[in-house]
């Protein structure tokens, strides 16, 4: 079951925030545009430029707890923020994607040489020409209850 909240704040400028069930749990299961968007994580400007342009529509918005921007080119910035920041790291899956209704949900985990793994989650909105609207991620565990 997917959930859906919304609000629009003082500018006229509406916020979402998607739920859903947990993922699946094969990778494997994951849509090609998903496939793409992660592996646009892990190429170089020049392949990035091209996975991005494959996967996320145009004006489409990027937002975690370190970023929020919008645009191919915003998203663009953040991988090779991340990238710079984290030279050597991947961006490894460990779940399939959930999809329904045009909503998205997976996790992931940044692992790379000398960090602790990073574990996360990513929500988002997928258009109907099956490109990617929205990614809102998420870092770290669920706190417990």
């Amino acid at each position: 079951m997917s959930v859906l909240f919304g609000a629009v704040g003082e500018e006229g400028l509406a916020s979402w925030l998607a739920l859903a069930a947990p993922p699946p749990s094969d990778p494997a299961s994951t849509s090609p545009v998903i496939r793409v968007y992660q592996q646009a994580w892990m190429e170089g400007a020049e392949g990035r430029a091209a996975l991005i342009e494959q996967s996320w529509a145009d004006g489409a918005r990027y937002v975690d707890p370190t970023a929020d921007v919008t645009g191919r080119p915003g998203l663009d910035g953040v991988i090779a923020a991340f990238q710079l920041a984290l030279p050597g790291a991947t961006l490894v899956p460990t779940s399939g994607a959930l999809e329904a209704h045009g909503l998205v949900h997976f996790l992931w985990r940044v692992e790379g040489d000398g960090m602790p793994p990073l574990d996360g989650m990513d929500v988002g909105f997928v258009d109907g020409a099956g490109a990617l609207t929205l990614i809102a991620g998420f870092f770290g565990p669920f706190a417990p209850p």
